[in-house]
């Protein structure tokens, strides 16, 4: 069957909320701000892997707390909340206006646009590392953080998360939709995603304020950390977050206090970024107990998420009407942000020569915030002209032939 016959029910008609351009920039600049600081991430972290020994605690203090953010594994989460509700919006509006939902049609938009680029991805990555072993075919599957312990592809566990999002989202949809209590499954889907990090982390004993000193002392996460990283199940929650704003956004609803969610949103993007876990001698660390970072581990991508929805519904449902500044930059990297994402890393590496003017890793202990901006910076630039290149040679050629091989329509 490719289709479910859906009813009309708690979906406001005649309510567009990507109508206003202004809205499309908020979601296009959302994702841009994502795929940046995603980038900044990877490349501070990669520093802290590849500098020489004892250097970090220098380079850390020589990058003020302006900067924690850099340091926190965030943009991601406020990508997968915006592609659930850009998704989620997309499928309520099938379902107002049609009735029900194509599933196959579903199938073939997310197959055709994820599919060509990471396989070419896996097979690159694996090219360079001159291996084709259980790891290549695990990750070709999207398996390769649910059978084993790493896809050849150093980010492609976000996207073993976001193929389960796909198989998910549909059904998600369609009972929100028929639902008397939408709003009860959607806090109870948050609850599911977000307290099995509790329970694992209860029941590994792990010490949960060592995540982030352990990993830049030995250069890689402990065992917990690195499930609760990288494991797809645990990394739902802010798809949740977006499907439940998508709902929100769908049935017209405003947020009813303005003031107090702004507030409320901005102490929860604090909580997720603003602290500087990665010094082990701030003062989180000596004021936080186990509790406290037990706690911390478990809600901090929830947490962030539902900071970042209060923001963003915030914004969509204003009263202002004007373009944002740069909305031409933000669309440009928003649409290529699939193809920049799988390839940025090893153009770190590329744009890191020219920032530290050396190839020798030891010029890494002198690095400043200026490097790491410096370096990030050009590593979009240089992957934004890739992204571009992959875009328009390689992903929409082939997303188009497989739309209308299997839809019979041009690519939407």
């Amino acid at each position: 069957m490719t289709a479910t016959r859906m009813r009309r029910g708690g979906i406001s008609g005649g309510f567009d909320p990507l109508a206003p351009a202004r809205n499309r920039d908020i979601l296009h600049a959302c994702r841009a701000i994502g795929i940046l600081q995603v980038i900044w991430f990877h490349v501070i972290i990669g520093v802290a892997r590849l500098a020489p020994d004892g250097a970090m605690p220098a380079v850390i203090e020589r990058i003020p707390g302006l900067f924690n953010p850099l340091w926190q594994a965030m943009g991601v989460d406020l990508i997968f909340m915006v592609s659930a509700l850009l998704l989620g919006l997309s499928l309520f509006s099938e379902a107002q206006e049609t009735g029900r939902i194509s599933l196959r049609a579903h199938a073939v938009k997310r197959l055709s646009r994820i599919l060509p680029l990471y396989w070419l991805a896996v097979l690159v990555y694996a090219l360079a590392e001159g291996r084709f072993g259980g790891d290549f075919w695990r990750s070709a599957i999207f398996a390769g953080h649910i059978l084993g312990d790493r896809n050849v592809i150093p980010v492609g566990w976000s996207m073993e998360v976001i193929i389960l999002v796909y198989a998910g989202l549909p059904v998600a949809v369609m009972g929100l939709v028929r639902s008397r209590w939408p709003w009860l499954w959607l806090a109870a889907a948050l609850a599911v995603t977000t307290l099995p990090r509790l329970a694992y982390l209860a029941a590994s004993g792990a010490d949960a304020a060592g995540f982030y000193p352990v990993m830049l002392a030995d250069r890689t996460p402990p065992p917990a950390a690195f499930d609760l990283y990288f494991r797809p199940w645990f990394r739902l929650s802010p798809f949740v977050v977006g499907l439940a704003l998508a709902f929100a956004l769908a049935r017209g609803l405003r947020p009813p206090a303005r003031p107090a969610l702004l507030l409320v949103s901005l102490a929860c993007i604090a909580y997720g970024t603003g602290l500087p876990i990665h010094d082990a001698a701030s003062w989180p660390y000596r004021l936080g107990g186990p509790l406290f970072w037990t706690l911390f581990w478990a809600f901090c991508h929830t947490v962030f998420a539902l900071g970042a929805a209060g923001l963003v519904w915030l914004a969509m449902t204003g009263r202002g009407t004007a373009r944002l500044p740069l909305h031409g930059l933000w669309q440009a990297i928003s649409k290529a942000i699939f193809p920049i994402y799988l390839f940025h890393m090893p153009i770190i590496a590329l744009a890191a020569i020219p920032v530290y003017r050396s190839t020798d890793l030891s010029a890494l202990a002198e690095t400043t915030a200026v490097h790491v901006l410096a370096t990030g910076a050009l590593t979009a630039a240089l992957t934004l002209a890739l992204a571009i290149l992959l875009n328009r040679h390689v992903e929409a050629p082939i997303q188009t032939r497989l739309r209308r091989r299997f839809l019979g329509a041009p690519r939407q």
